[in-house]
C-alpha cells in the first residue's frame, strides 16, 4: 500500500493497516496519473510547475541568436549562462563607470557560444547587444525561479537589435 502527499508528488510505502494522515490518500499500488489527478486537485498544476524549470533550462541551452542590423558581423549565437551574464555585466560596469570598455579599449571583442570572436565597433553596438541579452534571459530565468508562475519562454531565441 502507498500512501501520497503533497499533491501527489510525495509517496511513500506502507503496512495494510496503515491510517492514512490529514492530506494523504491511500493507494494499494503504485498510482497512475489519472489516479493522482482525481485524488489531488492540485496535481496537474504541480506537475506543470515542475516542469518548467526543465523547460527554461533547455531554452537557455540554445543561446540568444543575435542578429544586428546595423553590424552584421555581430549576428551569432551567443550563450546564455550565468558567466555570460556575468561577463556582460562587467563590461557593462566599465561602459558605465567609466565612459569606455574594460582598459579604455574603443572596441571589444566578446566570443559567441561557438567560440567565434564577435567584434563590437562601439559601446553603443555593445549596449544594444547587453540590453537584448538582459531581456531575454532576464525573461527566461524569472520564468525559471518562479516556476512558470511569471515571465515566459520567447517562442524564438533569434533577436534583431540595431
Amino acid at each position: 500500500m502507498y500512501a501520497y502527499s503533497n499533491n501527489g508528488l510525495s509517496f511513500r510505502a506502507v503496512d495494510s493497516n496503515y491510517v492514512a494522515q490529514s492530506g494523504e490518500v491511500l493507494f494499494p499500488a503504485i498510482a497512475t496519473p489519472a489516479q493522482l489527478s482525481t485524488a489531488f486537485s492540485g496535481y496537474t498544476s504541480a506537475i506543470e510547475t515542475m516542469a518548467a524549470p526543465a523547460a527554461g533550462q533547455a531554452v537557455l541551452a540554445q543561446g540568444i541568436a543575435i542578429t544586428s542590423t546595423s553590424t552584421p558581423a555581430l549576428n551569432g549565437t551567443y550563450a546564455l549562462t550565468s558567466g555570460a551574464q556575468s561577463a556582460i555585466m562587467a563590461i557593462m560596469l566599465s561602459i558605465i563607470a567609466l565612459g569606455t570598455f574594460p582598459n579604455g579599449a574603443l572596441t571589444y571583442t566578446y566570443m559567441d557560444a561557438s567560440g567565434t570572436p564577435h567584434i563590437f565597433p562601439s559601446i553603443t553596438e555593445f549596449k544594444a547587444f547587453a540590453a537584448a541579452f538582459a531581456a531575454y534571459y532576464g525573461e527566461v530565468v524569472q520564468y525559471i525561479d518562479s516556476a512558470g508562475a511569471a515571465g515566459s519562454i520567447p517562442s524564438s531565441n533569434a533577436v534583431t537589435i540595431t
